[in-house]
């Protein structure tokens, strides 16, 4: 008999940090460093989600910290009609890498896996995945039109034959710095990431060859193939978000805006329409109902 997870095995062995897991605070159950019976999987994917980022929030064995009493306080405040001060806000540096680790852990569940959740566990993460799919989006368009640029109009090739050795080893170093810096925002993985300077060094030692180098780009587009890193976590995301049950709409509108961002930047979708004798007409995206 399979070990029930999440709140079928809250109800069907209430102990004390199965009753936290079922009565914890919204929007999160379950969170603490003791999040799970000993009886159920660790592994289990949504428990390793909570667990990785909702730690700080106190299990069944908090215990406040005592308050220091200030003479003359009342219940409702320091006097009569007072206003608490508000929350403490995160700080941005730990803010931005919750939201790096935030979009890894997402993006490697797969839809068979956010398919068995039950619908209560699915709805914790539909406003995360929502995000995550935000973040990945932008990321993805701003790396695809660099990346059209470099390979597809040829600027790197341009570069490099107007200025031999240096604009190739610039151009190289620069383009793989970048493509590391926007895998840090979406937290990549260290997989991708030695994807993406396998590329670059692999363009650099071939376009180190006079002549053959410069044809070498036409074949092997460096950028192009790191861009696609970025778009297959978009991907994933995207089904991991459609399984949550996160709207078609609001899904395909992510991948709209990105679309949209990378016409709005290609020069060549500027210049196209003049070539052919037409006017420039921007492409529509459905009104948000």
């Amino acid at each position: 008999m399979a070990t029930p997870h999440g709140y079928a095995a809250a109800e069907a062995a209430p102990i004390p940090r199965l009753q936290a897991y079922c009565e914890a605070p919204a929007p999160f159950p379950g969170q603490g460093d003791e999040l799970l019976a000993d009886d159920t999987a660790p592994d289990y994917p949504l428990n390793v989600y909570m667990q990785a980022f909702h730690n700080e929030i106190p299990g069944a064995d908090y215990q406040p910290e005592e308050q220091e009493e200030t003479p003359g306080a009342t219940p409702e405040g320091p006097y009569p009609g007072a206003v608490e001060a508000a929350p403490e806000e995160v700080p941005a540096e730990l803010a931005h890498q919750q939201e790096l680790t935030r979009i890894k852990t997402l993006a490697a569940l797969t839809p068979e896996q956010i398919h068995a959740m039950t619908e209560e566990e699915k709805a914790l993460l539909r406003e995360d995945l929502e995000a995550a799919l935000k973040t990945a989006t932008t990321v993805e368009a701003r790396v695809r039109i660099v990346a059209r640029y470099m390979d597809v109009y040829m600027l790197k090739p341009a570069i490099a034959t107007a200025f031999p050795v240096i604009g190739d080893v610039g151009m190289t170093v620069g383009n793989g710095i970048y493509q590391l810096w926007e895998a840090h925002n979406t937290d990549l993985g260290a997989w991708d990431m030695a994807k993406i300077v396998a590329y670059q060094a692999a363009d650099a030692a071939v376009g180190a060859t006079p002549v053959i180098g410069d044809v070498a780009d036409f074949i092997f587009p460096a950028n192009v193939l790191g861009a696609k890193l970025f778009k297959d976590q978009v991907k994933r995301l995207a089904e991991n978000a459609r399984a949550a049950g996160v709207p078609e709409e609001t899904v395909q509108r992510m991948l709209d805006d990105a679309d949209l961002f990378v016409e709005r930047w290609d020069i060549w979708q500027h210049i196209k329409p003049f070539l052919q004798g037409k006017e420039d007409e921007p492409r529509q995206v459905p009104a948000e109902a």
